[in-house]
C-alpha cells in the first residue's frame, strides 16, 4: 500500500458568485493534481454555470 502522501494529490477549488447553491453561479472551477511535490496537471473553467 502506497502512504496518502507518496502517490498522486489532486486539489479542486471551485469561486461562486455566492452562497446558495440554487441561486449562485459557478465562476471559477480548477482542479491541479501535484506528485512528487510538482504540479503534472492542471485545469481550469469560466463561466455562468448554475451551481444547483
Amino acid at each position: 500500500m502506497v502512504a496518502w502522501h507518496g502517490g498522486t494529490l489532486v486539489g479542486f477549488d471551485v469561486e461562486m458568485t455566492g452562497t446558495d447553491p440554487g441561486e449562485s453561479r459557478i465562476v471559477t472551477a480548477a482542479v491541479v493534481a501535484v506528485r512528487d511535490g510538482e504540479a503534472r496537471s492542471r485545469s481550469a473553467a469560466h463561466g455562468g454555470t448554475r451551481a444547483a
